[in-house]
């Protein structure tokens, strides 16, 4: 059993390395770098316990085009690597039809979508830069439902679904050498389901061998009841 520590908010103090030169023909990103000049003054670094971290999503728009795996993002990394971020936490989603289906499809066969390819790109485009990566499987509802409302017809066959799902990440984290991988996120009406958490973490410590962990809506912190089995606590923080 490993101690559970505490995952911090994601939070990014500036840094003052020159802005990236984006490469000849790529898209260029938003002209938002600091000037480096006297940057330092006022700049309080981190605690070594902290660190530098940025969630960086994938964009739907135009098919994809500007989205994970593409020029325009490997820019958006330059340009935050320039700014002092030394993580990025990337959102692979999986989808349902609705909060009582039984089934997380995978996004691997939609071109606009984090399909694999865009995912391994966008790893390998991160630790090109030196960034340690959070990999963060999310489940997306149809309609906008809430994922915390989750009621499927059938839980075994949801849980066995899920965990096809996690794994298929969990793979790819341990074969892209990611440093972090989340096997879940929300997901509270799940949480009375300990032995199928902890059975799933245990399926996912058998093909990847990094750091675990869960992040749980800021409200329902407590009730989680397998912190014990993963290495940090995590935390969707959105308070009122």
């Amino acid at each position: 059993m490993r101690r559970a520590a505490l995952v911090l908010a994601v939070a990014l103090a500036a840094g003052c390395d020159a802005a990236p030169t984006p490469r000849a023909g790529a898209p260029s990103a938003p002209e938002r770098s600091p000037a480096p000049e006297g940057c330092v003054r006022g700049v309080v670094s981190l605690p070594a316990r902290m660190h530098a971290g940025v969630s960086v999503a994938h964009n739907y728009q135009r098919g994809g085009a500007r989205g994970y795996g593409t020029e325009t993002s490997r820019a958006t990394l330059q340009e935050l690597h320039a700014l002092g971020v030394r993580w990025v936490s990337l959102t692979p989603f999986g989808f349902m039809r609705s909060l009582d289906e039984s089934e997380v499809h995978l996004a691997t066969a939609r071109p606009e979508a984090e399909n694999d390819a865009r995912m391994e790109r966008e790893i390998r485009a991160a630790h090109a830069l030196g960034l340690r990566v959070f990999l963060k499987p999310h489940v997306w509802i149809a309609g906008g439902a809430w994922r915390g409302d989750l009621a499927p017809d059938d839980w075994d066959a949801w849980f066995e679904s899920y965990r096809a799902f996690t794994l298929h990440y969990a793979r790819m984290a341990a074969r892209l050498d990611v440093a972090l991988l989340s096997i879940g996120v929300e997901l509270p009406t799940s949480g009375p389901r300990e032995a199928q958490w902890r059975a799933l973490i245990a399926a996912v410590r058998e093909v990847y061998d990094g750091a675990l962990t869960f992040a749980a809506n800021w409200d329902r912190v407590d009730e989680v009841a397998f912190w014990p089995a993963l290495d940090h606590v995590g935390v969707q923080l959105y308070p009122p």
